[in-house]
């Protein structure tokens, strides 16, 4: 099973859920995985869903750079992912993020500023990144930064505009 209830502020539907689990003696019977924030990370609270049967945390980090994340507005820094990271690769649970590459306004050095933080998480292969790239959605207020800007494109060997991408 699935949960993204852990992304609550410090923990609190985290720790709902793991009480539901308990309350129905579900511990040492279930294998679950959860979703959740880089900033939802209480290393108490994770040891305690570990030993409920948490096997897998799902992180959609977006960035590994300062401006990428700021641009994102994300609210988290780098050097709060990577020390979340680490608590959980030190809990033991398996990890697999989501990622943006490139960043929304990324150029070739935001991709190399994050493919070194993508190195420094997952090291030699400690968990899976995937990729995706940004879909700025009308009435968000990303859509008006990306009019006309020069960004790289998944369909073309090169940077385009969003204006083709986004008609």
């Amino acid at each position: 099973m699935t949960t993204s209830r852990c992304s609550a502020p410090r923990g609190r539907g985290g720790r709902e859920f793991l009480a539901e689990l308990h309350r129905n003696r579900l511990p040492g019977k279930a294998v679950w995985k959860i979703n959740c924030r880089a900033d939802a990370v209480d290393p108490e609270l994770f040891v305690e869903m570990q030993r409920a049967g948490l096997h897998m945390v799902y992180m959609g980090l977006a960035s590994g750079s300062e401006e990428g994340l700021k641009t994102l507005r994300k609210q988290i820094t780098v050097e709060q992912i990577i020390r979340d990271v680490e608590i959980l690769k030190q809990i033991g649970v398996c990890l697999e993020f989501g990622f943006m590459l490139p960043d929304p306004l990324g150029t070739f050095e935001s991709v190399r500023t994050n493919l070194q933080f993508l190195r420094t998480i997952v090291g030699v292969g400690s968990a899976a990144a995937g990729f995706d790239r940004m879909v700025p959605y009308d009435g968000t207020p990303m859509k008006p930064s990306w009019r006309g800007r020069a960004v790289f494109a998944a369909t073309s060997p090169g940077p385009t505009t969003t204006s083709s991408i986004l008609g």
